[in-house]
C-alpha cells in the first residue's frame, strides 16, 4: 500500500498533462488502498416507520413471541381436535357445546386447537353435528409460531425490507439504529451530462442505504473546487469531470492543494482517469474519489470504487458475489487492463445464460439494460463462450 501513500500527484503543466498517464495503478490494488479510508459511520437512531432501506447498526432479537397467544388463520369454528375424532357426513361427532365462530386473526377460545370451516359443522341440528374430524393445528397459528422469543429478526449489517418493519411493529419495537453514509457529489457545473449523474448516483446510493448531496460548481476554477473539497465534512466525497488533461481539468489540482491524491489513473476501462485521495478534519480523514465526467466512465467508477466505499462505511453485510452463469459467447480483454463488463440475462435452448452487453467501451444501450457486471482481472484476455463466469447484480 505504501507505493500509493507516497504517491505524488502530478502537477506538471498542460503541454505534459497531454501526454497522458505515465503509470496506471491496478484497479485491485487500488481500491484495497480506497477502502482502507473509509470509516464505519456512526450508529443513528430512527423510528422503525422511516427505516426502510437503511442498514442496521445492531442486532435486533425478538423481546416476545408473535403470536403472543394462538390465532385462527381462516374464518371457522373453533374446536378440540380431540372432541372430533372420526368425525365424518356419515358418522357425524356431537357437541353439546356449540363451537365458536371465530374471524381470521382472532385469537382462540380456551380449550380449542383447531378450526374447522363452516359446511363441517351443522349448526341447525341437535345437537349440533360436526361432520368431519380436525388435528391439533388445523388453521391456527400457535403462540411464537410466526416468531419466538429471543429470535433474530435481523442482523447487523442487513438492509431493512418491508417485511422486518412488520415484524418491528408486531413486537412492538419503535426505534432501531441504523448506519447511514453521507456522501457529498460534487459536479461540474457545465458538464454536459452532469444534470442526470448526478441524479443516478444520488437514486443508486439510496438503495444502499446512503444520503447524498449534490453540489454544482465551477470546477474548472482551481481556487472555488478547492476550498469545496476544503469546506464539505461527510463521510465520502465523488468529484464528476475534470479528471482528464484539458486545461480546464484541475480536480487532481485542487484535491492536492487541500489534501493528498494517492492514485490518479487507474488500469481499468471505461474510467482510466479516474483516482482518488483525500482531505483531512479534526474528525479524520475523508476519501475522495475523482471520477471521469462520461457517463458511461462515471457507473463504472460507481461500481468499483463508490458502491464499495458506502458498503464498507455501513458495515453492510456482504452478499453473495451474484450468479454465475454460462457465457452465451465469448468476452474480449486487452490484458493489462481491468475491462467492465455488462451482462443480462439470456435463455438459449432452456438454460439461462449471461449475455454480454458491452465490454470495456458501455454504450448507453447496455447501461440500461444490464442486469449484472464483471470485471476482467488485468491477467486475462477475457473468457470463451461457455465459460462460467460470476455476475454481480448491478
Amino acid at each position: 500500500m505504501s507505493e500509493f501513500r507516497d504517491a505524488k500527484p502530478s502537477m506538471a503543466g498542460p503541454s505534459v498533462a497531454r501526454r497522458s498517464f505515465d503509470q496506471l495503478s491496478a484497479l485491485g490494488d487500488a481500491r484495497q488502498v480506497l477502502l482502507s479510508y473509509c470509516r464505519l459511520t456512526k450508529s443513528t437512531p430512527m423510528p422503525v416507520d422511516e427505516a426502510m432501506g437503511y442498514v442496521t447498526a445492531e442486532t435486533v432479537i425478538s423481546p416476545g413471541p408473535v403470536p403472543a397467544e394462538a390465532i385462527a388463520l381462516r374464518d371457522g369454528f373453533a374446536v378440540a381436535a380431540l372432541d372430533t375424532v372420526g368425525a365424518s357426513a356419515y358418522a357425524p361427532a356431537f357437541a353439546l357445546t356449540p363451537p365458536q365462530w371465530v374471524s381470521c386473526g382472532n385469537q382462540l377460545p380456551q380449550s380449542t386447537d383447531a378450526i374447522l370451516p363452516a359446511h363441517a359443522v351443522r349448526e341447525t341440528s341437535q345437537p349440533i353435528e360436526i361432520l368431519a374430524q380436525a388435528t391439533p393445528g388445523d388453521g391456527v397459528r400457535f403462540s411464537g409460531g410466526d416468531l419466538g422469543t429471543r429470535i433474530v429478526m435481523i442482523a447487523e449489517g442487513e438492509t431493512i425490507k418491508p417485511l422486518h418493519l412488520a415484524l418491528f411493529r408486531a413486537t412492538g419495537i419503535a426505534t432501531i439504529h441504523v448506519r447511514i453514509p453521507h456522501a457529498a457529489i460534487i459536479i461540474r457545473n457545465d458538464l454536459p451530462q452532469g444534470d442526470f449523474i448526478g441524479p443516478a448516483f444520488r437514486t443508486m446510493a439510496k438503495t444502499l442505504g446512503a444520503s447524498v448531496e449534490i453540489l454544482a460548481i465551477d470546477m474548472s476554477d482551481l481556487k472555488i473546487l478547492a476550498q469545496t473539497l476544503a469546506a464539505i465534512d461527510t463521510d465520502l466525497i465523488i468529484a464528476i469531470g475534470g479528471t482528464g488533461f484539458g486545461e480546464s481539468d484541475c480536480t487532481a489540482s485542487a484535491l492536492a492543494q487541500v489534501g493528498s491524491v494517492l492514485v490518479h489513473g487507474i488500469a481499468m476501462h471505461p474510467g482510466e482517469t479516474a483516482g482518488f485521495g483525500f482531505v483531512s478534519k479534526s474528525s479524520g480523514s475523508i476519501p475522495v474519489i475523482m471520477a471521469p465526467g462520461r457517463l458511461e466512465a462515471a457507473f463504472a467508477v460507481w461500481l468499483a470504487l463508490a458502491k464499495p466505499c458506502l458498503c464498507e462505511m455501513a458495515a453492510t453485510t456482504p452478499k453473495a458475489r451474484g450468479e454465475t452463469l454460462p457465457l452465451a459467447r465469448k468476452i474480449t480483454s486487452n490484458p493489462g487492463v481491468s475491462d467492465i463488463v455488462l451482462l443480462r440475462r439470456a435463455s438459449i435452448d432452456g438454460k439461462t445464460h449471461w449475455e454480454p452487453l458491452a465490454s470495456g467501451d458501455l454504450p448507453w444501450h447496455a447501461l440500461v439494460r444490464a442486469e449484472a457486471w464483471h470485471i476482467v482481472p488485468p491477467e486475462s484476455e477475457g473468457y470463451p463462450a461457455g465459460a462460467l463466469l460470476c455476475g454481480e447484480e448491478i
